[in-house]
């Protein structure tokens, strides 16, 4: 597997993460505790994917970067 197979299964993984806490906060039946755990739990999850995401950006650009190099010198 991949480095950027890696990254896209563990991005998909955070968003998925990221849903159920956003679906776990529109219970009208949390207390206080519990909603301030699922914004924690949102808050962490919104952070790893902004850097998975970072990461795949790079991973993508320098394999764009590989090509172009091979192709210049072909």
């Amino acid at each position: 597997m991949t480095e950027l197979e890696v990254l896209v299964r563990n991005g998909n993984a955070l968003t998925e993460s990221l849903r159920v806490a956003l679906r776990n906060l529109a219970n009208p039946q949390l207390t206080l505790f519990d909603r301030r755990e699922a914004l924690r739990q949102i808050n962490r999850c919104s952070v790893e994917l902004r850097c998975y995401l970072q990461l795949m950006a790079q991973s993508l650009s320098k394999k764009d970067l590989g090509k172009k190099r091979r192709s210049q010198l072909l």
